[in-house]
């Protein structure tokens, strides 16, 4: 095509240049190319966003583009330079020829288009800002040559570059006209324009083709993708670190009441005596100990200083010409396993400081950085113990930060594992000058020994005023109070100091008082009768909550057992998920707290869940003397939604929990559930029933949602073992709602569960007990079994749950293939799995077994040893030896820690019966081969006993490789 000499209008080049873009969409591939057309795709999409950056610099098609495009010859120039590129992207025959294409008239065919995100705000203002322009179709397509109504597929990717470095070639030149006319001189446009465009991807596996497609250009938009890749990989980085509960302790924390606390960012200035805490945030370094009693307001301060403007301007002090980060992590026994480890507070503190300072994560995590940057095709795992030990020793050696840090820690005697880890873990912290700890803890003996040398207050000393305010607030400005001042003020006056006397600086035991003595207005006690109030508290806070329940009505004393039980066995033994959410037990409660009640499980439209839960904060507060409370969630964006709506109500969202820690230390006497208050005389009430009937209802909600039900179903499964395994009847009654839960799933588009359900219903009762590891329940229901065999083996149910739980990864039960094997089943019954491969249930086992890794292992070890103590064939032909298979997660196993000195013993364990069982089964061989000479027997001893201590040997052996690891 000839361009010499041709000049356009404005409208003519905006036709001209929408038909250049619109041939972009020309060009596809065969799948067969790979990673190599999508760089080629990557490269060819860069250049149609620069094309769209020059037209919206220039302001192509707005009524005030530049004048500059109405100059003769700036206008030719352009002209030329997109006549170019209409006939680079359009003559038929050089791209043939010439770049390797091939014509197709396939509308359906359609490019590779991942990338082509990167251009598609611009595209969509191009299309409204060209139809403003009132162009008709026809002008908008004179200047296309017929042949680009075809479509090219790329054949030869080497020449398609060449096609691809004359197109950059042509974008330059037309960046390279306005900037000789001084348009576009300030590089930053440019650059910004570019990372603007790069922000809209979000799939780090794309912006590292984009990464790739122009690590060979030495411009701004080489340098805007590498730090776009850069950004987006910091991101996942830190998402690995990061943790759901990692502020909802922090969250869940009230404030403190009006005006209290204010004393501790003042200097001391009473009879009692503490370390100036605003001199130690203005200029201080190391570490702060904030001690006190339990319910003393530890955890209150922490949050009022970590989040008070004094404090962080006395902090600024400090940081100087510095930045400053102010962080926090609030430990929380009663919590998730992150919320109160080591591991979760190292991950907690890890994250705030990348968080704040990215740059540093190739320094601190160098292994992590790589695998997420070099992109291996499978998610990263979170950083492990040994890396973040590795980081903070990094931290402690007096790494460089551009920042200070100031950590506020709340209680580190919440602490689950040696406390002398925790404390050493602060206390290495706190060596590198630029970071500073304030930390709140009771004065339990290790933290005295460790902190009491440093600055410190004891909270209970200095709190009296909070508490007098606290009272006057709360009981002595009541109205009812005012009344019996006129009648009586001495008495009244003191009734006040004995609360306030009585408290010895605990906010908890005064918050709780204050309430009977409300209740003491509510029912128009007289003064006398609210002295034997006061004078009936208990000083103890443990005696106080006995108390506390013991003037719960008696009516209510059955509920009040089994709503205290239901979130006290939730705590004890608690895994992933540690809460009892409002809705799911103000269901239970409206079943009458009954485990058999046989309503199916329910949806519930937004205003049905709201009125649901509405009344149970009152509920709660008459049948568990106020001990529990609803807990509302502070951040909603990370917390679970029932209500499939995106006006997400705070009260169905709530949880149920202690009041405070010492409740549940209350509780977890031995002695206290045999108190008669606690007494259930319902024979089919079983907390951990209930808590799977719970999260049964909880799954019933999500099914149709967004929401991932794994962690429902694994709970309410596990539940229900414990359940079955407490009492033999207790798992009946949660079989049919699994079996809704299971149905439902079937329908489920985003599942795929299931091979049917057999016609009769004990089959179907006795697989469903299998797969969900009911041992109690499948014992039953063997027996009713039809005499038609099943299509698998209960032990292929047992480990596999093909028919139900397929999809997620519900752990096997030990007891439940003990119980199995008891019963007759076989491991070494051969049979053909749901792949059609001929197998047996402990050869699959062994085949998961090896794609284990070592934490998954370890955790299945009891399933590998019922199986072996029940026959399984321990030499298997053609697959790894089980032996071999824990040989190898015991060498990947350190010494260092109580858990893996645990996993040792149990591998040793695991291998010792192993060797047991092939010694046994050459005995046997000798036995039954009888007719062997005298001398071929004593052969056969020498070589077992060679066997034997060759084994030793091998043994010995390994062990000292893993001490060596170790």
């Amino acid at each position: 095509m000839e361009a010499a000499g041709l000049a356009l209008g404005v409208v003519g080049l905006a036709g001209a240049f929408k038909g250049c873009i619109d041939l972009f969409s020309c060009f596809s591939s065969h799948r067969s190319l790979g990673r190599d057309y999508e760089i080629l795709d990557a490269k060819l999409q860069v250049e149609k966003v620069l094309l769209l950056q020059w037209a919206q610099r220039v302001r192509l098609f707005e009524g005030d583009y530049d004048q500059r495009l109405d100059e003769s010859t700036t206008n030719q120039a352009v002209a030329r330079i997109l006549a170019s590129i209409q006939h680079l992207l359009s003559e038929s025959r050089a791209l043939q020829e010439r770049y390797g294409l091939k014509p197709t008239r396939n509308s359906q065919t359609t490019p590779t288009t991942r990338v082509s995100m990167i251009s598609k705000a611009r595209m969509e203002r191009l299309t409204r800002e060209f139809s403003a322009m009132r162009l008709r179709m026809s002008q908008r397509q004179k200047d296309v040559p017929p042949s680009a109504k075809l479509r090219w597929i790329i054949a030869d990717k080497d020449k398609f570059k060449e096609l691809i470095q004359e197109l950059s070639h042509f974008v330059s030149r037309l960046t390279h006209v306005f900037q000789d006319s001084g348009l576009g001189q300030d590089e930053n446009l440019l650059k910004n324009m570019t990372r603007e465009d790069f922000a809209a991807v979000w799939d780090v596996r794309v912006m590292r083709l984009i990464h790739d497609a122009t690590t060979d250009r030495e411009d701004l938009v080489a340098e805007a993708a590498e730090e776009r890749l850069l950004e987006m990989c910091q991101r996942n980085a830190l998402d690995l670190i990061w943790f759901r509960s990692i502020d909802d302790r922090k969250d869940s924390v009230d404030p403190p009441h009006s005006k209290t606390f204010e004393w501790a960012l003042e200097p001391p200035h009473s009879e009692v005596e503490w370390d100036d805490l605003s001199q130690w945030l203005r200029s201080g370094s190391g570490m702060y100990w904030i001690s006190g009693k339990a319910g003393s307001g530890k955890s209150t301060l922490s949050k009022y200083l970590s989040g008070h403007k004094v404090a962080a301007d006395l902090l600024k002090e400090w940081a100087g010409s510095s930045s400053l980060s102010i962080c926090s992590f609030f430990f929380w026994n009663l919590g998730t396993e992150e919320q109160r480890s080591q591991d979760g507070l190292s991950r907690a503190v890890l994250f705030q400081l990348l968080d704040a300072e990215p740059s540093l994560i190739p320094a601190l995590l160098p292994r992590l950085w790589q695998e997420i940057l070099k992109g291996r095709g499978t998610k990263p795992n979170p950083p492990s113990k040994a890396e973040l030990a590795a980081a903070f020793g990094t931290i402690a050696n007096g790494l460089n930060l551009q920042r200070r840090f100031c950590f506020f820690i709340d209680g580190l005697d919440e602490y689950v594992g040696n406390y002398l880890d925790g404390v050493m873990f602060v206390q290495r912290l706190f060596k590198n000058p630029d970071i500073k700890v304030l930390v709140s803890s009771r004065p339990i003996p290790i933290c005295v020994d460790a902190f009491s040398s440093g600055p410190t207050l004891r909270l209970e000393d200095l709190t009296r005023n909070d508490i007098s305010s606290y009272v006057q607030d709360t009981v002595g400005s009541h109205p009812y109070l005012e009344r019996l001042l006129e009648s009586d003020p001495t008495r009244a006056d003191t009734l006040l100091r004995q609360l306030i006397d009585k408290s010895a600086g605990v906010f908890l035991w005064v918050v709780l008082a204050c309430r009977s003595i409300l209740d003491g207005f509510a029912a128009y006690d007289r003064i006398e009768e609210l002295q034997r109030r006061v004078d009936g508290l208990p000083p103890e806070l443990e005696d106080l909550f006995q108390h506390m329940l013991e003037k719960v009505d008696p009516l209510y004393h059955e509920q009040m057992a089994k709503i205290l039980r239901i979130c006290y066995q939730r705590q004890i033994d608690r895994q992933e998920e540690a809460s009892v959410y409002t809705i799911a037990l103000a269901h239970f409660d409206s079943c009458g707290l009954n485990c058999e009640d046989s309503r199916p499980l329910k949806t519930f439209s937004a205003s049905e869940q709201r009125a649901l839960c509405a009344p149970m904060e009152g509920r709660l507060r008459s049948r568990c003397g106020g001990l529990l409370e609803l807990q509302q969630r502070m951040n909603l964006s990370t917390s679970i939604c029932f209500c499939a709506s995106k006006a997400h109500n705070a009260l169905v969202h709530s949880t149920v929990g202690f009041m405070h820690r010492t409740v549940f230390e209350y509780l977890d006497q031995p002695h206290i559930w045999s108190l008669p208050a606690f007494r259930i005389t319902d024979p089919s009430f079983n907390a951990n029933a209930a808590l799977s009937l719970m999260s049964l209802q909880l799954a019933r909600l999500l099914v149709r949602g967004k929401e991932s039900l794994q962690p429902f179903i694994i709970d309410a499964i596990r539940r229900a073992q414990l359940a079955d395994n407490e009492f033999q009847d207790s798992g009946f009654p949660i079989l049919p709602k699994l079996k809704e839960i299971a149905d439902l799933l079937t329908s489920r588009p985003s599942q795929s569960v299931g091979l049917g359900i057999p016609t009769k219903q004990e089959d179907m009762s006795l697989l469903l007990a299998v797969e969900s590891g009911m041992a109690n329940c499948t014992r039953y229901y063997i027996p009713k079994k039809r005499a038609t065999p099943l299509e698998f083996p209960l032990l292929y149910h047992a480990i596999r749950k093909p028919l139900f739980w397929r999809e997620y990864k519900v752990p096997s039960s030990p007891d439940l293939i003990r119980c199995l094997l008891s019963q007759g089943c076989e491991p070494n019954e051969p049979f053909k799995n749901t792949e059609e491969l001929t197998t047996t249930p402990w050869r699959d086992w062994l085949r998961e077994l090896h794609r284990m890794d070592t934490n998954t292992a370890f955790a299945n070890m009891a399933v590998c040893e019922e199986f072996i103590s029940g026959g399984a064939d321990i030499c298997p032909a053609g697959l790894e030896p089980v032996e071999y298979i824990i040989e190898r997660h015991l060498n990947n196993t350190s010494s260092s820690t109580t858990e893996g000195r645990l996993r040792l013993r149990t591998g040793e364990k695991l291998l010792c019966l192993i060797r047991d069982k092939k010694e046994q089964v050459n005995s046997k061989d000798m036995v039954l081969d009888g007719l062997m000479s005298s001398s071929q027997a004593g052969q056969a001893a020498s070589k077992k006993r060679r066997d034997f201590d060759d084994g030793r040997q091998e043994e010995r052996r390994m062990k000292e490789k893993r001490a060596r690891n170790a």
